[in-house]
């Protein structure tokens, strides 16, 4: 998963994807889901994109999801309408007015093979909230100038301990 990411980001593609991307990306919100597809099948986009939703570990809906990043890595038998079907089938599911980026680059060492990068935002699972949702973290009221510090008289006896270890 983080070699497909890094890859994504650092190799020069045909149709380049960048850092700004992802975090574009992520200041969406929401959960995230990452997934990596492989295929060579005939029909090697649907397939690979079938790959990369498939979590057997997770329950995941990505219907509503709010954003997107697909990057498409292919050998030099991957045209562009199959790079646009991937883009295709991964946007339908999402929201209307979802962020989705997509790019490709062309890799001779997949020998025929496809592979799908996809990040997912705001796709949703009962298993990651398991019904209580999230709950606000209160922070201390922290001023700097709230006065002088202190001493607090706490006697930890700690004179005591070291004598009996000598």
């Amino acid at each position: 998963m983080i070699r497909g990411i890094t890859d994504t980001i650092s190799k020069p593609g045909t149709i380049n994807l960048d850092f700004a991307d992802i975090r574009s990306l992520m200041r969406r919100g929401g959960v995230m889901y990452i997934g990596i597809g492989i295929s060579n099948a005939p029909n090697r986009a649907e397939d690979a994109v079938r790959r990369a939703l498939n979590n057997p570990l997770i329950d995941l809906s990505y219907d509503g999801a709010t954003g997107a990043l697909i990057y498409v890595t292919g050998d030099y038998s991957m045209t562009l309408s199959e790079v646009v079907h991937t883009a295709y089938l991964v946007s339908n599911m999402l929201k209307d007015d979802a962020n989705v980026f997509w790019g490709y680059r062309i890799d001779p060492s997949l020998k025929e093979y496809l592979k799908v990068t996809l990040l997912l935002t705001g796709v949703k699972s009962p298993q990651l909230y398991s019904g209580y949702g999230f709950y606000p973290i209160e922070l201390p009221n922290i001023e700097p100038d709230s006065g002088m510090e202190e001493e607090i008289p706490i006697e930890f006896g700690l004179y005591q301990m070291e004598k009996s270890f000598i």
